[in-house]
């Protein structure tokens, strides 16, 4: 299954576990009422496709605070960090779990929701496992019940597949999981998160040129999704790309240090090399793919949101000729909503430069009368990124309006 499809799944188990009802929205009000956990899921896949990723996400969804998600990595930890130590008074003695163990009447205990995720499950110890069958059924530690609002989730690698090490598990556990098997990360899925997470463009565009370097397996190493987020935000260090990746590629990324080198100097025009030097490289944009267009524009706005620019005229100026003359339709609506999210305060300023931008007045806002003001715009592209359809309706009275004008002018 793919990554979204495995939310998917946990988020319906989860959900249950809440008490919640299917599709609800979740705020900081939201009321639960926790039901025992039907099945504990365990998510299993090559490693570094994101499957620590996946529960973070859950999280998120359900409204679940970062302190509140207790990762264990099981290849760390021994069967007494799950149970604990016996402790004896006179007559008997029972266990202590550790205070990292959210069980009833623990610091845990506050009611709200919390993910208890036991990754690298399988590269734990036979004794070890042995600790964690009472823990992924009946959920609970050395006899003492989790919290209500406790859901336990499992993670681990495939095995001589994906070149890991693990302990196999007896039909006993086995039978206690629902397993929930990873494909390989489709770059589209992954592309998506990247958009959200500062990735840098230098690493999209190369997997969007090279879908086939998303994952790279081999005897002695192994490129992964994790693998490209690290090297992202290593060659993200410096201005100086082509000498972080001689320098670090070897060690992240591999035998594609090489290939990535090549990609860089000939798709080298980046969002700073646009807004202070567009002369230099006008050229080039001429020559450059729609796509690469695109990772400009994204590049651009995630310079602005560093907010490592400072606002000048030749910013501004730059920035009109690459808009008015590189741009199309999607692109344009693209970028100036990219804006909008990464600094809105850019556009304000480039309308202040720029006045014939805001001639529409403040109609339907400052972003994008700056994308509508002058350049025609595909009404049914504007559309799709205008759910509620006030920025294409506007545009179509100010239309209808200009085709009254023109009709009374002739007529007379």
């Amino acid at each position: 299954m793919t990554i979204k499809q495995a939310q998917e799944a946990i988020g319906y188990l989860y959900q249950h576990k809440l008490g919640l009802k299917n599709g609800q929205a979740i705020t900081d009000e939201t009321e639960y009422n926790p039901q025992k956990q039907i099945i504990t899921p365990f998510l299993r896949g090559k490693p570094g496709i994101g499957k620590s990723g996946i529960v973070k996400q859950i999280g998120k969804d359900f409204n679940v605070k970062l302190s509140r998600i207790i990762d264990l990595r099981m290849s760390q930890h021994d069967s007494t960090d799950i149970k604990g130590i016996p402790k004896v008074n006179e007559v008997v003695s029972h266990w202590l779990p550790p205070e990292f163990m959210p069980i009833k009447g623990s610091m845990w205990d506050t009611g709200e929701p919390l993910i208890l995720l036991f990754d690298e499950f399988n590269r734990a110890g036979q004794d070890e496992l042995q600790a964690l069958f009472e823990v992924v059924y009946d959920y609970k530690i050395g006899g003492k019940e989790l919290i209500n609002e406790c859901f336990v989730i499992c993670a681990g690698n495939i095995g001589f597949e994906d070149n890991t090490t693990v302990t196999e598990m007896d039909a006993a556990l086995a039978g206690r999981f629902c397993f929930l098997d990873i494909d390989d990360v489709h770059l589209k899925d992954w592309l998506k998160w990247a958009s959200e997470n500062n990735i840098s463009n230098y690493v999209t565009g190369f997997l969007q040129a090279n879908p086939g370097h998303i994952y790279v397996q081999k005897d002695d190493y192994t490129v992964s999704p994790r693998s490209w987020h690290q090297f992202s935000d290593i060659i993200s260090l410096s201005d100086d790309i082509e000498s972080m990746v001689k320098l670090f590629g070897p060690g992240v990324i591999y035998s594609l240090t090489a290939e990535f080198l090549r990609y860089i100097k000939e798709k080298r025009i980046t969002g700073m090399d646009v807004l202070k030097n567009y002369d230099k490289v006008s050229d080039a944009l001429s020559k450059a793919e729609r796509a690469d267009i695109h990772n400009i524009c994204a590049d651009i706005a995630s310079l602005i949101k560093s907010k490592k620019l400072k606002y000048n005229n030749t910013i501004f100026e730059n920035f009109d000729k690459f808009f008015v003359t590189h741009l199309d339709d999607d692109n344009r609506v693209f970028v100036v909503g990219q804006l909008k999210e990464a600094d809105a305060k850019f556009l304000d300023k480039f309308v202040d430069f720029k006045p014939e931008y805001d001639e529409l007045d403040s109609l339907f806002g400052t972003a994008m009368r700056f994308a509508t003001g002058v350049h025609e715009i595909d009404l049914e592209v504007l559309k799709k990124v205008d759910p509620d359809k006030e920025i294409a309706e506007a545009i179509e009275q100010e239309k209808q309006k200009e085709l009254a004008e023109k009709s009374g002018k002739s007529g007379k």
